[in-house]
């Protein structure tokens, strides 16, 4: 029985996850929508308060949802697009855009919530 319930709920987190994407993709929601969004998230993030997020609070913030500290160092390596140590936010956002819009598998956002 736990196997058919296992089935039915994937099936239908299957379904959602189709449909969230693409109303995403669509309707101009990576902007209206995922943007804000992260935008918010970065700002609780940065505890320092200095505008820009630096490895350590990226990390935090990525385990946080899941992605695993080895994974969130390689991203920020690769959405930290001037070296410079830092995500700033349109570094932060240009990774997300590449992520919801980008069929290229290496660019860098393409990472952003882990290797695949």
């Amino acid at each position: 029985m736990a196997g058919v319930l296992e089935q039915k709920a994937e099936h239908r987190f299957d379904k959602y996850r189709g449909a969230l994407e693409g109303n995403i993709r669509g309707n101009n929601g990576v902007e209206a929508v995922v943007v804000p969004f992260w935008e918010a998230i970065l700002d609780l993030a940065d505890e320092s308060g200095d505008g820009a997020l630096d490895a350590s609070e990226f990390v935090q913030i990525m385990a946080a949802i899941g992605v695993s500290e080895g994974d969130a160092t390689y991203t920020f390596g690769n959405i930290d697009a001037d070296g410079n140590g830092e995500i700033t936010t349109d570094e932060w956002l240009e990774a997300l855009r590449q992520f919801w819009t980008s069929t290229d598998p290496d660019a860098p956002g393409n990472t952003l919530f882990g290797r695949y």
